[in-house]
């Protein structure tokens, strides 16, 4: 039996809070039995979820009790600064949650805790945000390591590949730039502003001067959004992307070029009015950009693209900004898949299981015979625990079944469950279920 149970209530569960705001409420404590508390902790903070590696940043805490609790109700009230950015965001391959989390540290047993999801609103991009959609790559102090031993050991041997390095840079530089303009002449592309909000009017302006009779496909210009997700690391480091919104315009059809003969473009642009905010979370990104083009047959496409960066739309409107909630499915499985790469890495298996909490996920499991009660799950009173399997990802399950649900082993259950753990060394997903659809 747990310790002790939490329960959060917050005085405005349906706000939304605009960056920086006050989240206020209270936190019941119920004991059964005489318990020492090294701290009650109240925190507020946010984390990704998705197809990426979570992402997550600290807001604000506050400790609202250290002692001993007799059997009986306690209530403690707090105030709890949101964090100013990132701004709450639901998208496909990406989810930004803003939480408010209770944790009893008691010793010798698993620390009792809960947490509430609230909508946080952003007013403005940080300062210091870039209209980059071409993440730099980055050492870790491993990677650092690394170069400075190589440098320590091979020393002047590293310049032999010096001409490699240029060699390679030119070819880029040769194919990517040099080819198309020695038929386009210079091109210059401009764009105004660089720093937008949704809804707002963009100006694009694109002139060159042909210098050799060119044959082309066309020249075009796109406005597009979309996500960028990194997950795993080192070799197994997979970056993922999805489309959020691409309008391309026709600047000039199929055709040829003239030599000598200017060529000059006005084009009129706009953001989508539901268009979300750039974010730049370390391994989870969202990037807007427009690209001019010009496209040559059997030949180097001239192509330039300038980042964007937008801004948090107005609070009127209704919600939270995103691409549209994803459906259960999709989300179970990035979950999954999370759960499972970041199972032999235990603080980040916490920061997953942390950014979860409070959600339910549709699921059908094959149910099996009763079972016993995982260690991390001491605070689950009551109820039946039943072994199942998740055919549709092959998984092992421990079910922790209320009393007020008919659960029959043997049988195929369909309903909504909160993951609550992880078993790591059976690989087995830990879960209470909380209805049946």
């Amino acid at each position: 039996m747990a310790a002790c149970d939490l329960t959060l209530e917050l005085s405005e569960p349906q706000k939304v809070y605009t960056a920086g705001d006050t989240v206020r409420g209270e936190v019941l404590v119920r004991v059964e039995k005489q318990v020492q508390c090294k701290g009650l902790v109240l925190s507020t903070f946010w984390a990704t979820h998705g197809r990426g590696n979570v992402d997550r940043g600290e807001v604000d805490s506050a400790e609202l009790f250290s002692g001993t609790w007799q059997p009986g109700e306690y209530r403690y009230p707090f105030e709890l600064r949101t964090a100013s950015w990132p701004p709450t965001y639901h998208g496909t391959l990406l989810n930004v949650s803003h939480h408010v989390q209770a944790q009893a540290k008691v010793p010798w047993a698993f620390d009792p805790k809960t947490s509430e999801e609230i909508t946080v609103w952003a007013t403005t991009s940080p300062a210091d945000l870039s209209a980059n959609d071409a993440k730099k790559a980055r050492l870790g102090p491993i990677g650092w390591t690394v170069v400075a031993v190589l440098l320590s050991f091979l020393g002047l041997m590293l310049f032999a590949f010096i001409p490699l390095l240029l060699l390679v840079g030119g070819s880029i530089w040769f194919f990517m730039s040099f080819l198309p303009k020695l038929r386009t002449g210079p091109v210059e592309c401009q764009l105004a502003p660089l720093r937008v909000k949704a809804g707002q009017p963009l100006l694009g302006t694109m002139e060159f001067t042909p210098r050799l009779n060119t044959k082309i496909n066309g020249v075009t210009v796109t406005l597009a959004g979309e996500e960028k997700c990194v997950s795993g690391s080192g070799s197994n480091r997979r970056t993922h992307t999805h489309a959020l919104h691409s309008q391309q315009i026709q600047l000039l059809d199929a055709g040829r070029l003239t030599p000598g003969v200017k060529q000059a473009f006005r084009v009129d642009l706009q953001l989508p009015a539901n268009a979300p905010p750039s974010l730049d979370l370390s391994d989870n990104d969202l990037n807007w950009h427009v690209e001019f083009r010009i496209d040559i047959p059997l030949w180097p496409d001239f192509a330039k693209k300038i980042p964007l960066l937008v801004e948090p739309a107005p609070q009127e409107l209704d919600g939270p900004q995103g691409a549209g909630q994803q459906d259960d499915a999709t989300w179970l499985d990035q979950v999954i898949e999370q759960l499972l790469k970041t199972s032999s890495d235990p603080e980040h298996l916490g920061l997953v299981l942390d950014a979860i909490e409070g959600d339910a996920f549709e699921i059908t499991l094959e149910i099996a015979q009763p079972t016993t009660r995982p260690i991390l799950a001491e605070h689950l009173a009551g109820g039946t625990w039943l072994q199942a399997f998740d055919p549709e990802h092959e998984l092992p399950a421990r079910l922790h079944v209320p009393a007020e649900l008919n659960v029959a082993p043997g049988s195929q259950w369909r309903g909504r469950i909160a993951i609550i753990g992880f078993d790591v060394q059976h690989s087995e997903l830990i879960a209470t279920a909380l209805e049946t659809t």
